[in-house]
C-alpha cells in the first residue's frame, strides 16, 4: 500500500531534483514564497516537481510532471539583492494525484513512488554494475572535479540500485534528462536511460575539451608571434631598419600626394600606407602591401592624355596606313565628330568583323594614332574568368589587377583607346559566362564611371575609355553583348585591292625586314598581279605577305651567296 500525505508544491522552472542530490534556487514568484514559509513553519518537507513549460508563471495540475521529488530544506538565506535563497536536499521520489490551492500555495496528495529492483541473475547484475562504473571513470577522465570529488565514493559502492542512486544525483544533468530519470519506474529502465545519457555526456565534455584545447593553442600562438613580434621590432630600431620603413611610409605618403585622384581614393591609400608603416620589414606581408601600393599608384585615377581633335588630320593618317576600308573610316570620323561637338557623350564601342587578315587590329593601331589617343590592346582569346576581367582579391595568393586595370596602367591616362580583340573567342564554357558579365559592366556607358577592380578595390572611370572589338564572326558573341556594341563589318579583299596594299605597305615592309634595297629587289605590277590572282585565295592579305616574304627571303640568300664569290 503506498504512503499517502499532503506536502507544499513548488513547480521548478527548467530545474529537477533528483534524490540523493543538493539544489539551490532563488525564491522569485509568490507562490513559491508562500509554498517555503508554509513547509517551514511545518517539518520543512516540500515537493519540487518541474513544470512543463518553463515560461509558464503559474502552471497549474496540467502544466506540471507527474513525478517529481519529495525535499528536506536545509537552509533558507537572503542575497544581497534582498532575495531569499533556499537549499534542498532530495530524499525520495514520489507522484503527484491532486493539486490543490490553499491560499496563496499550491499543496498535493503525495505518494511514494520508489523504483523496482532490478530483477536480473547474479552474474548480470555484476556485469551491469561494471559497465556502469567504467562509464563513469570514463565521464571522470574528462571531469577532474567530478573525479576527485565523487568518484573515489562511487566507486566503492558493492549495490547496482545504490550505484545508480548515487551516480544520478552527482552527475549534471539538463533538466530534461533529470526529468526522464524521474519518469523511469524500474531499474532496468533507470539504467538504460543513465548509462545511454551519460555516454552522450561523455562525447559532449570530451568535444567541449578539443575545442578549448585548440583555442588555448590558438591564443598561445597569437601570444608568441606578438612577443617575437615586439623583439623583431626592437631589433630593427637596434639596426636602424625603422626608420628605412618610415622612409618608405613617407615616399608613399609624398606619392599619394602628387596623385590626381579622389579624396576617396587618396583616403583609401593613406591608410594601406599607415598599415605598411605597422608592419615588421621584410616580412611577406610587408612586401605584399609594398606591391600593392605600387600597382595601384602607377593606375591613372583622374590623369588624361590630350587628344587630337582635327577631322582632316585624322582622315590623313587613316588614308596613310589603309587603302580603303572607307566604311570604317568615315565610321571613326562620325564619332569623333561627335565628340568634337559633346565631349561628354557616352562613347560608342565599335566592333570590328571580318575574316582574319582584313587589317582589324592595324586599323585599331592608326585609328589611336589618329585620335591622338594611347593605345593598349587586351587578348580575351580563351578567357573564361571573371578574374581575369576584374582582377583577383588580394586575399589570394598570387593577386593581380584584371586586364582592364593593367591596359591603363600601361597606358598611363584614362583616356586611351583600348582594343578588345578576339572578343568572339571568349570561353563558352559555365565560368565564361562570369567573365561576359564581367565585360557588359566595362562596356555600359551607364555603369563603368565607378567600376572597380577587385585587387584595387577603388573607382575608375573608365567612361572616358574608347573601346574598339575586333572579332571574326558574331556567332561567338554573346547577345547581351553584341546588344552594347556597334558593328562594322570588313568584307573580303577584291584582287584590286590586294594589288594597291601589296605595293604600298607589303612589298616596302618585306624589303625592309630583308635588308633589301629596292634596286636589289623590283616587282613589276604583272608579277605582282600574276602572285596575288595565282598564289593567294583568301579574304586578307596574310598570303600575300607570306608569298612576298619566301620571294625576298631568296633574294637575301642570293645577295649574300653573290658577295662570298666575289670575295673568293
Amino acid at each position: 500500500m503506498r504512503t499517502r500525505k499532503r506536502y507544499p508544491v513548488v513547480a521548478m522552472r527548467a530545474q529537477v531534483v533528483l534524490p540523493g542530490a543538493v539544489a539551490r534556487f532563488d525564491l522569485s514568484r509568490s507562490r513559491t514564497v508562500a509554498a517555503v514559509e508554509a513547509a517551514m513553519l511545518r517539518d520543512g518537507l516540500i515537493f519540487l516537481v518541474a513544470q512543463k513549460d518553463p515560461e509558464e508563471i503559474d502552471p497549474g495540475e496540467t502544466g506540471i510532471y507527474r513525478y517529481g521529488t519529495l525535499c528536506q530544506i536545509r537552509s533558507l538565506t537572503r542575497t544581497s539583492h534582498n532575495t531569499r535563497r533556499a537549499m534542498l536536499f532530495g530524499i525520495r521520489r514520489c507522484s503527484v494525484e491532486q493539486l490543490v490551492l490553499e491560499g496563496e500555495a499550491y499543496e498535493a496528495e503525495i505518494f511514494n513512488a520508489p523504483l523496482r529492483a532490478i530483477e536480473k541473475n547474479g552474474e548480470e547484475t555484476e556485469a551491469m554494475l561494471r559497465a556502469l562504473k567504467g562509464y563513469l571513470q570514463l565521464y571522470a577522465r574528462e571531469d577532474k572535479g567530478f573525479a576527485e570529488r565523487y568518484l573515489p565514493r562511487l566507486i566503492s559502492e558493492t549495490g547496482l540500485m545504490q550505484l545508480l542512486r548515487a551516480s544520478s544525483s552527482q552527475l549534471p544533468w539538463a533538466w530534461g534528462t533529470g526529468q526522464r530519470l524521474l519518469e523511469c519506474n524500474t531499474g532496468e529502465e533507470f539504467y538504460e536511460v543513465l548509462t545511454g545519457e551519460l555516454t552522450r555526456e561523455i562525447d559532449v565534455v570530451r568535444m567541449r575539451h578539443e575545442y578549448e584545447q585548440k583555442l588555448r593553442l590558438r591564443l598561445d600562438k597569437s601570444q608568441r608571434e606578438f612577443m617575437l613580434r615586439e623583439q623583431l621590432r626592437i631589433i630593427q630600431e637596434e639596426l636602424g631598419e625603422t626608420a628605412e620603413a618610415e622612409t618608405d611610409a613617407k615616399s608613399y605618403e609624398g606619392r599619394i600626394a602628387a596623385l590626381t585622384a579622389s579624396a576617396e581614393v587618396k583616403q583609401s591609400l593613406l591608410r594601406e600606407t599607415a598599415r605598411l608603416a605597422r608592419l615588421p620589414q621584410g616580412t611577406q606581408e610587408y612586401a605584399l602591401q609594398q606591391n600593392y601600393l605600387d600597382t595601384v599608384l602607377s593606375l591613372p585615377f583622374d590623369r588624361s592624355a590630350a587628344c587630337k581633335s582635327s577631322l582632316r588630320e585624322a582622315r590623313r593618317i587613316l588614308d596613310r596606313d589603309h587603302y580603303g576600308l572607307e566604311q570604317v573610316k568615315e565610321r571613326i570620323l562620325d564619332s569623333l565628330a561627335v565628340r568634337q561637338l559633346n565631349p561628354e557623350a557616352a562613347q560608342e564601342v565599335i566592333c570590328l568583323v571580318g575574316p582574319p587578315g582584313t587589317g582589324k587590329t592595324s586599323i585599331a593601331r592608326s585609328i589611336a594614332e589618329a585620335l591622338g589617343r594611347r593605345f593598349a590592346r587586351i587578348s580575351l582569346g580563351g578567357v573564361q574568368d571573371e578574374a581575369e576581367i576584374r582582377g583577383h582579391r588580394r586575399t589570394y595568393v598570387g593577386a593581380m589587377p584584371g586586364r582592364v586595370a593593367d591596359a591603363l596602367r600601361r597606358a598611363a591616362c584614362k583616356n586611351p583607346l583600348i582594343l578588345l580583340d578576339e572578343i568572339d573567342k571568349l570561353s563558352k564554357e559555365y565560368r565564361g559566362m562570369a567573365a561576359t558579365a564581367a565585360l557588359l559592366e566595362v562596356l555600359d556607358s551607364a555603369q563603368n564611371r565607378n567600376f572597380r577592380d577587385h585587387y584595387a578595390e577603388l573607382p575608375m572611370d573608365l567612361s572616358q575609355v574608347f573601346f574598339l572589338a575586333t572579332a571574326n564572326t558574331t556567332e561567338g558573341i554573346p547577345a547581351p553583348l553584341l546588344d552594347r556594341m556597334t558593328l562594322v563589318h570588313l568584307n573580303s579583299y577584291t584582287e584590286t585591292e590586294k594589288f594597291h596594299i601589296a605595293k604600298r605597305y607589303l612589298l616596302p615592309r618585306t624589303r625592309r625586314n630583308a635588308g633589301l634595297s629596292e634596286d636589289r629587289l623590283t616587282w613589276t605590277d604583272g608579277a605582282l598581279r600574276k602572285l596575288i590572282r595565282e598564289y593567294t585565295r583568301e579574304a586578307g592579305v596574310r598570303a600575300a605577305e607570306r608569298s612576298l616574304r619566301e620571294v625576298a627571303e631568296k633574294c637575301a640568300r642570293n645577295c649574300c651567296c653573290a658577295k662570298r664569290s666575289a670575295l673568293k
